[in-house]
């Protein structure tokens, strides 16, 4: 059986490719014993904050993907009474007229199945959600540990 784990960030400060609060950081850097010693290899985000988690945990990347988190971030800020999301350059968009968390979920799975054992993804809720929580279900700044069984389930528990 697979066994991977996913580190969420911590809060953040809201707009385009937001950091993470030193709280938020704190967070994480309290999650590192949750992780293996030594992970097979230590994949990142691409936007600001996934690259602070990495940071946080005190882990050395191996690679990067936008798969597992990129810039754009859901934020805070409403316009109309409506969730936005920010892009990189500051471009606002409605939340309900993206449709990443839907078109995610096979490049996700498929990237986690091509994992060694004891990875660590450096990540966002929405590679979670991505994997079947909702976004209710998901958290920031926890470890979630992901397991397949080599056939097609995917079991997602926080550590």
């Amino acid at each position: 059986m697979l066994k991977a784990y996913i580190v969420t960030h911590g809060k953040r400060y809201d707009g385009a490719n937001p950091r993470m609060t030193p709280e938020g950081f704190a967070k994480v850097a309290s999650q590192r014993s949750k992780l293996p010693a030594t992970p097979s290899e230590v994949v990142v985000g691409t936007g600001d904050r996934h690259i602070e988690v990495c940071d946080a945990v005190d882990l050395e990347p191996t690679r990067y993907s936008a798969v597992i988190g990129g810039a754009e971030a859901l934020d805070s800020v409403k316009h109309d009474g409506e969730d936005m999301i920010v892009l990189p350059g500051g471009k606002m968009i409605p939340y309900h007229m993206d449709t990443t968390e839907k078109d995610l979920g096979p490049s996700m799975r498929a990237l986690v199945l091509g994992l060694k054992d004891d990875a660590v993804l450096c990540s966002g809720r929405l590679s979670v959600i991505a994997l079947g929580l909702t976004l209710e279900e998901s958290k920031s700044g926890v470890v979630y540990l992901v397991e397949h069984d080599g056939v097609q389930i995917f079991t997602i528990s926080e550590v």
